[in-house]
């Protein structure tokens, strides 16, 4: 795929060897996109759409309230919402299997807040997309 590169902002190198490492990663590349939730959507859709006219099979993993909102994408799940993040914690590796079971090649996650549920959230979703952030 080749996005922008002026649209990317990557996180820092990790501070300690735990966190530089990806766990339960799904076989496709995945990316979180986070920010203001409708330039959240937007740049999901965005990036949903160029990778298809690549001819890419694209997944997206969002909150229930903007499934309806991702206009173009192969698989779309929704798991909670902003009000209750417990779903998305509990179907978080089923959502990633589920991409893999249907060779997802790219997969967009919309990142949630980091408080709570959301920090542990996550973190976990950073480390299964090795770190690859965008932030709009």
């Amino acid at each position: 795929m080749s996005l922008d590169p002026a649209l990317i902002k990557e996180e820092e190198k990790p501070k300690s060897p735990g966190m530089k490492y990806t766990h339960y990663a799904p076989t496709g590349e995945m990316w979180i996109v986070r920010g203001k939730e409708q330039a959240v959507i937007d740049k999901i859709n965005q990036l949903a759409n160029q990778m298809i006219n690549e001819g890419k099979k694209v997944g997206v993993l969002t909150l229930r309230e903007h499934e309806k909102e991702i206009l173009k994408a192969d698989l779309v799940l929704g798991y909670g919402s902003k009000n209750n993040l417990h779903p998305l914690a509990v179907h978080l590796y089923d959502a990633l299997r589920t991409f893999d079971q249907q060779k997802i090649d790219y997969i967009l996650v919309e990142g949630v807040g980091e408080a709570g549920i959301g920090l542990a959230i996550m973190n976990r979703i950073k480390k299964a997309a090795g770190g690859k952030m965008i932030d709009v």
